[in-house]
């Protein structure tokens, strides 16, 4: 919707646009509202997408931060050949901060979240039942807030499990010391068409801090981790087992600290804004 409010002032003011697209909003609601009413999610989709298509059409650029999602607007009509790939990056404050120790013996075990607690991440969905599964020696920290955080309290109290902290949000300095006490970092998204394109800007915050995450993701995302953060482990969304299993091994191994740096230093977010800005400022002129 910053997109549309974007192509309506620049009609207005009579200038070119440039769009940096950060989710496919049509496809994304559209699948949300689908869970509860089909044709409702139907009928959102097509309204949505009849306004993305005049939006990007007339863009002087249009950017994404995942390649999962010019095959879905190829399919929409809409020609991509032109589009610019330029990610999310890792922020300055992530880096740099202690890594996870090895001597986990005769410890709880942290399995850290933090972010939004919606139905896009499905959280209630995951967590009590693999926290229950794990058992005393293992601890979920959820911070956050969103439309589901209710769901996910209920579930944790009807089904009295006591190894599962919910947290209200906090600032970034105090995110940044629960990170540091995480012995695991988590992440989940919803079994949802749109979700199999996005790349979670989450992973990138997770990746630089050098401790194992375990995420519960399909499609562009999953196959983006395989690829490039050697100490993630992927599981299918919902899949209780198969989460369970990536925890119990993900510390069996340390974390290459030569495998963080490169992270770091492929996707910081100041190298690929500096190159983004250069490539917007190309378009202009």
């Amino acid at each position: 919707m910053t997109g549309v409010l974007t192509w309506l002032s620049a009609i207005n003011v009579r200038c070119r646009y440039f769009i940096d697209l950060r989710d496919i909003f049509s496809e994304t609601i559209s699948d949300i509202f689908s869970m509860r009413n089909k044709f409702f999610g139907r009928a959102i989709k097509s309204i949505f997408s009849f306004i993305e298509r005049r939006v990007f059409r007339n863009a002087a650029g249009v950017n994404v931060v995942s390649l999962g999602f010019p095959d879905y607007f190829e399919s929409q009509g809409i020609s991509t050949s032109s589009w610019s790939f330029y990610p999310n990056g890792v922020d300055n404050e992530f880096i740099g901060l202690p890594k996870a120790k090895n001597n986990i013996k005769d410890k709880i075990i942290t399995i850290f979240y933090a972010g939004n607690i919606g139905n896009g991440q499905g959280l209630e969905t995951i967590i009590p039942a693999v926290a229950r599964k794990l058992g005393k020696y293992y601890k979920f920290t959820v911070i956050g807030d969103g439309g589901t955080r209710h769901l996910l309290e209920e579930r944790i109290t009807a089904e009295g499990i006591d190894n599962v902290e919910l947290l209200p949000p906090v600032d970034r300095e105090s995110l940044v010391q629960y990170y540091e006490r995480a012995d695991i970092l988590f992440l989940h998204l919803n079994d949802l068409p749109a979700f199999k394109r996005v790349l979670p800007s989450k992973i990138f915050e997770y990746a630089a801090l050098g401790k194992p995450i375990v995420a519960g993701l399909d499609g562009y995302s999953a196959q983006f981790i395989r690829d490039n953060v050697e100490y993630g482990s992927v599981f299918s969304p919902g899949d209780v087992d198969s989460c369970v299993f990536c925890i119990e091994n993900s510390l069996l191994n340390a974390v290459r600290t030569e495998a963080v740096e490169s992270f770091i230093m492929t996707y910081s977010r100041a190298r690929i804004m500096n190159d983004m800005s250069q490539h917007v400022l190309s378009l202009v002129n």
